[in-house]
Order: structure tokens, then sequence, then C-alpha cells
């Protein structure tokens, strides 16, 4: 089956690589990988794979690419035939775009907001250097759920889903109303390809970036407590406050990346079991919390 397994890796453009340096392993407690030895991009770990965040320089500081995992060679050749029959073009990377991402064998394509996606297969690992992370107690949620999920703000929320779904095999998991100010409802639509309750979610908002948020989870409530504590300390803006969500039940809060757009850091997200689930919708957000700061 030409499916999507799950999101990899993330590329963000940003301006400032020595903040995001900091910001990443000094506050979040990543840590730092071997780049593939081409261009300026930096890299960071959050388990065995060798590349889950990378970082390039650029003028515009939002998402570069988002990277999306298949199984195999030949479900990477099914799904390249399905985007191609669907109209949209497919660029095959060679072996230094490969390398550089640490993967075997990678295809590029755009969907209909124009952002950039990598499909990919055979990832590098790195069994012989653990995951280390000098601030957190207990390891990131990942595995067969992928690096976490990404928000991406659309005014194309019709083609978009249908693309994402219909095209790259995700599935709805449900939808949320968002009251985003005083005259201004709005809704999110969430998806998933694998037990993680989404992946992907759309927003259907004009919005100052391309990338709304990512979202990083950990096993262990004290760390979400502990980075919340030390955001001040760190040098970190809180853009919302602890709360728990309505749909993945995810205890977590908001901040400000030196990018401008936000990481969402949690625990205790609810797995679902992708082949039985029922989506709902919701009327906010989050059961408690999660309050805005300076909005």
């Amino acid at each position: 089956m030409s499916r999507i397994d799950a999101l990899g890796y993330l590329v963000f453009g940003v301006s400032d690589q020595v903040a995001w340096n900091q910001f990443l392993t000094d506050y979040l407690g990543t840590m730092e990988g071997a780049t593939g030895g081409i261009g300026d991009e930096r890299v960071y770990r959050i388990d065995d794979y060798a590349a889950r965040i990378i970082t390039i320089p650029a003028a515009e500081d939002d998402i570069a690419v988002l990277g999306f995992e298949v199984r195999d060679a030949a479900v990477l050749a099914q799904l390249q035939d399905k985007v191609t029959a669907s109209g949209v073009e497919v660029v095959r990377a060679d072996q230094d775009h490969a390398r550089r991402r640490m993967v075997d064998e990678l295809i590029s394509i755009r969907d209909p907001d124009g952002n950039e996606i990598e499909i990919f297969h055979t990832p590098r690992r790195c069994p012989d250097q653990p995951f280390f992370s000098a601030r957190l107690s207990s390891p990131f949620v990942t595995g067969a759920e992928g690096l976490g999920h990404a928000v991406l703000a659309t005014q194309k929320i019709s083609e978009m889903r249908r693309f994402y779904c219909d095209v790259l095999g995700f599935n709805l998991s449900d939808y949320i109303d968002i009251q985003l100010g005083p005259e201004f409802m709005t809704e999110a639509i969430f998806l998933h390809c694998n037990s993680r309750h989404h992946s992907i979610a759309l927003l259907a908002a004009p919005f100052p970036k391309r990338l709304v948020h990512f979202m990083l989870e950990v096993e262990n409530i004290d760390d979400v407590g502990r980075l919340y504590s030390e955001t001040e300390k760190h040098g970190v803006t809180i853009s919302g406050r602890l709360g728990r969500h309505t749909n993945d039940r995810m205890l977590s809060f908001y901040m400000e990346t030196p990018s401008g757009f936000e990481l969402e850091f949690g625990c205790d997200g609810q797995p679902i079991d992708p082949e039985n689930w029922v989506p709902s919708r919701y009327r906010s957000t989050s059961i408690w919390g999660h309050e805005r700061v300076n909005d």
C-alpha cells in the first residue's frame, strides 16, 4: 500500500543558526548530530535517527521541508507513481542530497500551498552512539509515531486536505472550531498516518508564517514542568501557558522559537487505533489552560 508511515524530519530555514543551536541543545536537550558533509546545515537528534531536525541558513525564517518516511524503496516507487498520476511534479533527489538528509533515497514534491515535501526511505541510525540528553530525564516519544507533528497555516484548506489524504494517504483524526479573534472563527483539521493522534494539522487562516508550530513529546511530565519553569532562565518566551488539549489529550505548553513560529512541548499524548478511529468535532482546543500570552 502506497502510504506515508511517519513524519520523519523537519528542515527549518533560519536566519540565526547560533540562536537555534542554543535553543535546541542548551534549552530543549536535543543532541547535535553529524552533518552529511555538504552545505551549511546543522543536524539535531532526539533518538537513534541521525537527523530529526535540520537547520539551514535562510533569510526567511520558516519551514523549509517536511520529511515523510515510507517503509522501503518499493513503497516509495508506488507513491511516486501515485503523486505523478495526481498531476504533481516529482523530483528524484541525487545521492548527494540524500546523504545530506541521512537517508538512502528520497523524492521531492510540493503541496498545494507550495510547501516542499521530501519522501524518503531507510534513514540512517546511530546504535553505536546512543541518544543522550543533558537536559531531559526521559526519552522523546518517537519510534513508529515519528518525530511529532507540524501545523500548517493555509487558505486552501480543501485542496490541502485532499492532497494529504487522497494523494499521500493520511486519514482524518478530527476537527476543532477555533476562535482566533472576536469576529473570526475558523477550522483546524487534524490528520494521522500512524498511532500518533496527528502528524499534520491544517489551520484555515492567514498567518505570518507557513508553519504555525511543530510539536515534540517526551515521556515524563517532570521534563515538561522543568522546561516550563526554566524558560526565563534560558531566555525563552512562553506563548501559550500549560494546558491539556481536547483532542489528543496532550499536556503541553507553547514557546516561541528563534524564528518566530512556535514549538509545542508536551507529554501524555493519547495514541489512537488507526483502524477503528472515529473522528470528532471539538468546540475548543483545550480542556483547560493553554491561555495565550501577549496576543
